[in-house]
């Protein structure tokens, strides 16, 4: 397990922004940012227009439902189409001043086509060593941006996930560890972005039963050493250890949460999907 980004220039990898449906989160292009900065890293901004709206608007019995007003409107392809581009432009552009504010390098490119296929060839073209942020509330692509990664179908070494509203300024970034080998990659990983604005590193500890997270706490101290220790924590393991080490995590209160795909919060795509909301903090999901 390798979490990297290759630096700016090198021409292996980038973090990739994608954005399908026009609305970016600003906690996503904060953590966008914030791995960029980690890593010497430029930013590709990937938006993919919505072709189901325009392929729907064919259809002559397709209608738009306004949610402001409830209005009900035919949808005309040429409408449709001219909307969806102009969100499309609107996403762009939001997702450029943002990054451009922060001093950070930026491409982007607008693609109408499947999101997923978009995706991989635009991590094909930039390299193996892609960090993917997801920047909008698409929740179909969120799910099948996490099969894709599962399935090691992405050339990425990470996904980040991040919550629907704004996260919250302090806290430290938070490493999970469920395996005492994968530790040093994920706490250098962890350092390099708690350093980017200050923030410190804690290290919060998840195994199945009691003896095993005694096991992993023995582990790890004694692989730091003699060096600086991080604050470690833990969720006591119980019949629920999924919602109890949840609950434990959120009253940390973290600034971004590093863990892996395998991770015991991580059940199934969609139990991991919604994790970001239920900590208000970004994920960065190494694989």
């Amino acid at each position: 397990m390798i979490t990297h980004v290759a630096e700016a220039g090198e021409n292996k990898g980038r973090v990739v922004v994608v954005s399908a449906r026009g609305h970016p989160r600003t906690g996503a292009l904060d953590a966008a940012v914030m791995i960029a900065r980690a890593f010497g890293a430029a930013i590709e901004a990937l938006i993919v227009e919505n072709g189901e709206v325009r392929d729907l608007a064919h259809y002559p019995f397709a209608r738009a439902v306004s949610i402001a007003t409830g209005v009900v409107t035919v949808l005309a392809p040429a409408v449709s189409a001219a909307d969806q581009s102009m969100l499309a432009l609107a996403a762009r552009r939001a997702i450029e001043r943002h990054v451009v504010a922060a001093g950070i390098g930026i491409v982007s490119n607008i693609v109408n086509t499947e999101s997923i296929a978009a995706l991989v060839q635009t991590c094909r073209r930039c390299g193996p060593w892609n960090v993917i942020v997801l920047a909008d509330p698409a929740a179909q692509l969120q799910l099948e941006l996490l099969d894709a990664a599962r399935s090691r179908e992405l050339p990425a070494t990470a996904l980040v996930l991040a919550p629907p509203t704004a996260p919250r300024p302090e806290g430290a970034v938070v490493v999970v560890v469920e395996d005492a080998e994968q530790a040093p990659q994920m706490l250098r990983t962890a350092e390099r972005l708690a350093a980017v604005d200050g923030r410190g590193v804690e290290l919060f500890l998840l195994a199945p039963d009691l003896d095993r997270l005694n096991l992993l706490d023995a582990q790890l101290r004694l692989m730091i050493g003699a060096g600086p220790m991080p604050a470690i924590h833990a969720a006591q393991p119980s019949r629920g250890v999924r919602a109890a080490a949840i609950e434990a995590l959120r009253r940390r209160a973290p600034r971004l949460v590093v863990m892996t795909d395998t991770s015991l919060l991580a059940e199934d795509p969609a139990s991991l999907a919604e994790l970001p909301a239920v900590l208000a903090c970004p994920l960065l999901v190494t694989r």
